[in-house]
């Protein structure tokens, strides 16, 4: 299974701002920046038209306050992470916190900010589970079922 790119929205209404993060991630691979807006209502409409993987979104936008645009963007595109990369701590941190992936001040190191976008964007994996007869609950027997389970699933 080869990669799988992570598509981001970047939402700033600073243009050198985007560009860093844009720079950032494109040096990391991995990543398509898929949109970027500069105030609040754009950042609704290409959440909705684009449906991003993750949105890295400034609270401070000019025209939207911060649960505004984060709530519009949670209605728009619901599968969408949000992590948001602001100057200042919200007043109402707590409530944000519980609406988002992850919150990261500007001052933090851009490598941390990749990682983490790196991290949430990622597709969690699939786990598989299977259910064993009552006598394979034991060593040898459940160790050699577990085998030959993988070698069926492997091939």
């Amino acid at each position: 299974m080869g990669a799988v790119t992570i598509r981001v929205l970047l939402v700033d209404d600073v243009v050198d701002v985007r560009r860093l993060v844009r720079t950032a991630l494109r040096f990391r691979g991995g990543f398509e920046v898929v949109g970027e807006a500069a105030d609040g209502s754009d950042a609704v409409r290409l959440a909705g038209e684009l449906h991003p993987d993750v949105v890295v979104l400034d609270l401070g936008l000019p025209d939207l306050a911060g649960r505004d645009v984060l709530t519009r963007i949670r209605d728009e595109s619901p599968k969408s992470k949000v992590v948001v990369f602001s100057g200042l701590e919200p007043t109402d941190r707590d409530w944000i916190a519980g609406h988002v992936e992850a919150f990261v001040l500007k001052d933090a190191d851009l490598d941390y900010l990749v990682d983490l976008l790196e991290s949430v964007g990622r597709p969690r994996e699939v786990v598989e589970s299977m259910d064993l007869p009552q006598g394979l609950a034991r060593g040898r027997e459940s160790r050699r079922a577990t085998r030959a389970c993988r070698m069926f699933l492997c091939t």
